[in-house]
């Protein structure tokens, strides 16, 4: 960035330095990027810090006292600045307020997240600046031996009278930093999965409190391929735009191996009805997984069904490396059928080869790291 001083955005307020550091803060007085001496810092609603250079990535430590690094340089950078503002109307007077809320206010807000969620374990990465609604906590299947985002989680809904006092409390926690959010994300792994008339209520809900932004949410297949052409027409009508799907490949045999038993040739009926309905995808393949024993069979068949789905501009093909955690029943399974992890350079390799086969695709094509992960 190079203006130095502090510069007023609708979204958010950003200080900057002759040094090259930078910070970005919501209305509200959080701040959420920092750049310092070299590395980016991204820090959560819950007080996470990820620190990160080109492919170095860390969670920091020693919170207290990054920010209070932070909070004095944000104080030096108000007091000898220049302003800049987006709009006439952005007032100074506003913006030092919220920038001196400081530390204890920081480690308030990190408290009151934890009586409003339950933790939040991964987003696409185009929605990590969403406003989060957890309408549903956990994975209603939870039996894939390779994800560890949701078992520690006890499946449950909120009913009605629940979700709504959920989202007076998150519009509230949000506060004025609610306009650095620009979508709604349903939570957590597939709040889809309630049935059509009920799910359709709870976004009835979510308009009475926001008509405007736009909805999105994990979907699995084992869901997709229940819900009707009507149903999928009707949350188009609220503003639904999204659904994110883990295909993760398009081998059958993989995902036998993987225990996530969907048929990956019922993502053709289900993208169909959802291109009916005017509402976009948003598709992850894992790189990487199943090893060496599945490295062919996983690029045949992943090329194979994505050539197959009518995607369009609209859609999103994620590739995400895949990360093994150690505790779960993957790694056994694996090292007891003698396959071997991919290395760096055959993984890229993988990737590559499948790009190659979906070249003509219309669809973006984006990368999905989720170590990066915090909201």
């Amino acid at each position: 960035m190079e203006f130095e001083g502090i510069y007023l955005k609708e979204s958010s307020i950003i200080l900057s330095d002759k040094n090259f550091n930078l910070i970005s803060y919501d209305w509200e007085g959080r701040w959420y990027y920092a750049f310092i001496k070299g590395y980016g810092y991204r820090k959560g609603l819950n007080g996470r810090i990820l620190k990160k250079k080109r492919l170095f990535i860390e969670e920091v430590g020693e919170k207290e006292r990054l920010n209070r690094e932070i909070f004095e340089l944000s104080l030096r950078i108000l007091k000898e600045g220049k302003i800049k503002k987006e709009k006439k109307n952005l007032k100074i007077d506003e913006a030092e307020r919220v920038l001196k809320s400081g530390i204890e206010f920081w480690k308030e807000n990190e408290k009151r997240f934890y009586e409003i969620y339950s933790d939040i374990s991964i987003l696409p990465p185009d929605q990590y600046l969403s406003i989060y609604l957890q309408l549903t906590e956990g994975c209603n299947y939870g039996k894939c031996i390779f994800c560890d985002f949701y078992k520690k989680k006890k499946f449950k809904t909120k009913n009605k009278k629940e979700f709504e006092e959920h989202i007076k409390r998150v519009y509230d926690f949000l506060g004025k930093g609610i306009s650095l959010r620009k979508s709604i994300f349903l939570g957590d792994a597939n709040a889809i999965l309630l049935p059509e008339k009920e799910f359709i209520k709870t976004l009835e809900i979510i308009r009475k409190y926001d008509d405007k932004r736009e909805i999105f949410s994990f979907m699995d297949i084992f869901t997709g391929v229940k819900k009707s052409k009507s149903f999928f027409k009707e949350i188009k009508k609220y503003g639904f735009e999204r659904v994110y799907i883990g295909l993760e490949t398009g081998s059958k045999k993989l995902l036998e191996f993987l225990e996530k038993y969907q048929n990956p040739e019922d993502l053709k009926e289900i993208t169909l009805r959802l291109k009916d309905a005017e509402i976009n995808l948003g598709i992850i393949i894992m790189i990487g997984i199943g090893g060496d024993k599945f490295f062919e069979e996983h690029v045949r068949e992943t090329v194979k069904i994505l050539k197959s789905l009518p995607l369009d501009r609209k859609d999103i093909i994620y590739f995400s490396d895949f990360v093994i955690f150690k505790d779960l029943p993957y790694l056994k399974k694996a090292e007891k059928e003698k396959i071997k992890e991919l290395k760096p350079y055959e993984m890229e390799t993988q990737k590559e080869m499948i790009l190659k086969g979906i070249k003509n695709i219309p669809s973006l094509i984006s990368f999905y790291n989720v170590l990066e992960f915090v909201y």
